[in-house]
């Protein structure tokens, strides 16, 4: 927990596109000699007065709007008051030198900041930091950024506190609020991380641990709960073989119409979550895909699935976000069944109304790192401020999330729905595998919505193809969803397969070399029989595999 408490803090400040103190995240935790596992959401929350900052999507983005009450500071210092065993100022030792120092532009940071000059020239404190009279820095130029340094010695020496309550929130709420934004003092002082148990599911004899809801880690459970119906270890590697690809399509597809039909904040809304994470339910929606074409075409054709027959008791869901199985066959469970059927039964064309409904932020924002000691004590983490640079706001050196664009606005049906005080739906999910009960897998990636597709790639690769870890994270990717025209297809896929999945039905998008619009895994690999670790820094985007 020291290194990744280290490390989330310096790649905030060395990544600012990425992540940040400004933003939030989620991380799983494996305690290996106690065999015990936590999930730590540390999310952006919206703010309890955010509907009168009267957010008009897109043309708000860069403003003081699109900002939610950031989580990383409170995630982060949970984190190592309950699992480090250094003190506070040691662990953010590195974020802050690297702050006051400054460190040299690589040429991934370089192209980013380029791509994004009006996000940076859209805030004149982060013009200030991140161009030279209006031009963004490249490659092998030093960033250095006092004000963020100073803000991160205040959290090193005052903890949460210093960074929620005080002198500091109050310049940072009226910071805000002079940029459009409508947050509160009591917004940043009652915001709190939660710490819970991760979900956990099987994959052919593995454990799946990942990220609760309204992170997406059910995404992958239901995904994996689908493909064990079939033995992909018998057939080709999907670059190579169409069947093996359009059914692992089909069931990125399958678990994308759901999570937008099911997933939102857990405090505010029911999830049917023990239908969707079951395996009665996985083989059923197996049963759904048709083998030998896109069925139904086209992609947005597709129903989501109806998880509650499944359900063994009710998912109920308290103010403060914990979940409880109970109050089998209430009346509450009752309208689950009858919202259930509402949605399903409604008169509007699917596909009309996933177009109307707003689409989560595109592009390859977000980062993760992966974690592994010498005693087997791992962290997988993911934070994100967003879309590239966020908000592009910056206030006391903090560069602000833009996590207000996450929310459905104009699908009142939508389980993400907007409301005050709310937690919006991310497709983060940061994950660990294990192998009786001993870690195994320690992986992550951003990617935004790519982020489901490119996790469930992995553990087909590693499980299912016996890949290593670089092999792994090298295969090519795919994505598809009920929300794109295309299967997005990575270079690397056989040109016999594209042509075969054609003639099946699919639309296609042709990618040159990798691309980062597929993610960015970090991910360490155990050898079960020998215990070395190797780990893989993805090559579409900047990372390294370090041990020490």
């Amino acid at each position: 927990m020291d290194a990744a408490v280290a490390a989330a803090f310096a790649i905030g400040v060395v990544e600012p596109d990425g992540s940040g103190i400004g933003g939030g995240g989620g991380m799983v935790i494996y305690l290996n000699d106690l065999k015990e596992s936590y999930y730590i959401d540390y999310y952006p929350k919206a703010s309890e007065k955010g509907a009168e900052a009267g957010y008009a999507g897109r043309n708000d983005i860069r403003t003081g709007k699109s900002v939610c009450i950031p989580g990383t500071v409170a995630g982060l210092v949970m984190a190592q008051e309950r699992f480090g065993s250094l003190d506070l100022p040691t662990v953010m030792a590195p974020a802050i030198r690297l702050a006051a120092e400054g460190f040299t532009v690589d040429g991934v940071l370089a192209r980013i900041l380029l791509d994004n000059i009006e996000t940076l020239l859209s805030d004149e404190t982060t013009t200030g930091i991140f161009t030279m009279e209006g031009f963004p820095y490249m490659e092998g130029d030093l960033i250095v950024q006092e004000e963020l340094a100073a803000t991160l010695e205040t959290i090193a020496r005052k903890g949460r506190k210093g960074f929620y309550e005080g002198p500091l929130a109050e310049s940072m709420v009226r910071g805000l609020n002079e940029r459009g934004g409508t947050q509160t003092l009591h917004d940043f002082a009652s915001y709190e991380a939660s710490l819970s148990e991760p979900l956990a599911g099987s994959y052919r004899g593995y454990t799946v641990l990942t990220a609760c809801p309204p992170q997406s880690g059910l995404s992958l459970i239901e995904a994996l709960n689908i493909l064990e119906n079939h033995h992909l270890e018998d057939h080709p590697h999907y670059s190579g073989s169409a069947r093996s690809l359009h059914l692992m399509a089909e069931t990125q597809r399958i678990v994308y119409t759901d999570r937008y039909q099911y997933l939102g904040d857990p405090g505010m809304v029911t999830i049917p979550l023990e239908g969707l994470l079951s395996k009665e339910y996985g083989t059923a929606m197996y049963g759904r895909i048709n083998p030998a074409r896109l069925d139904p075409a086209p992609y947005d054709a597709l129903e989501p699935g109806d998880p509650y027959p499944f359900m063994e008791k009710s998912v109920v869901h308290s103010s403060a976000g914990r979940s409880a199985f109970e109050f089998s066959g209430s009346g509450l469970e009752r309208e689950a069944f009858e919202f259930s059927a509402t949605l399903l039964d409604r008169e509007a064309d699917r596909g009309a109304t996933a177009r109307l409904m707003a689409r989560e932020a595109d592009g390859g924002h977000t980062t993760h790192l992966s974690v592994i000691d010498g005693q087997g004590n791992c962290v997988s983490l993911t934070q994100t401020l967003g879309l590239f640079f966020g908000s592009g706001q910056t206030v006391n050196g903090v560069l602000f999330n833009s996590a207000m664009s996450n929310f459905t606005f104009r699908d009142t049906e939508s389980p993400n729905i907007y409301a005050d005080g709310k937690t919006p739906r991310s497709a983060i999910m940061p994950a660990i595998l294990l192998k009786e009960d001993r870690p195994f897998l320690v992986f992550g990636s951003p990617g935004a919505a790519r982020i489901i597709s490119t996790m469930i790639g992995i553990v087909v690769n590693v499980v299912d193809y016996g890949m290593d870890a670089e092999g792994a994270n090298r295969a090519p990717r795919f994505y598809c969803s009920n929300r794109e025209e295309y299967l997005h297809l990575e270079s690397g896929i056989d040109a016999g397969v594209i042509s075969r999945l054609e003639e099946m039905g699919h639309s296609l998008q042709v990618y040159q070399g990798t691309d980062l619009f597929f993610g960015g895994v970090q991910m360490i690999l155990v050898d079960p029989e020998t215990g070395l670790f190797s780990g893989s820094a993805d090559s579409r985007r900047g990372g390294s595999a370090e041990g020490y």
